[in-house]
């Protein structure tokens, strides 16, 4: 079997910092081994691009911002198509009408008043 090459490596295999190889078992220098690790320069590059990450996420500057939008249109037309379907019920259970016909199927006689005002509305 081939060795990973160390830049596809997880940074845990790569660091030479105790505490991200080996974990935490000397309890009484905690405090220490957390300075020397917060100081190195893994921690810092990665907390720096933590940050512009988390910018990124707040701007909408991230790679799939365009997707997100995309999504978040679809879900709104959605929401646009049951709050029609909502205001038709209601419209015709305030007159009192039956919602459906002898047929229940689009463009055809007799298929109820509801089925008319969803042709009427064109969702």
């Amino acid at each position: 079997m081939e060795a990973t090459p160390p830049a596809q490596r997880h940074p845990a295999e790569t660091s030479d910092i105790k505490l991200t190889k080996e974990g935490l078992s000397d309890w009484t220098n905690t405090g220490n081994l957390l300075k020397s690790h917060e100081n190195s320069q893994e921690h810092t590059t990665n907390m720096a691009k933590w940050k512009e990450l988390e910018l990124r996420h707040r701007t909408g500057s991230t790679i799939d911002a365009k997707e997100r939008s995309l999504l978040e249109a679809e879900r709104q037309c959605w929401r646009d198509v049951i709050t029609r379907l909502i205001a038709i019920i209601q419209s015709l259970a305030k007159r009192n009408l039956a919602l459906r016909g002898s047929s229940s199927t689009l463009y055809k006689e007799h298929n109820g008043h509801f089925m008319k005002e969803v042709y009427g509305v064109h969702l």
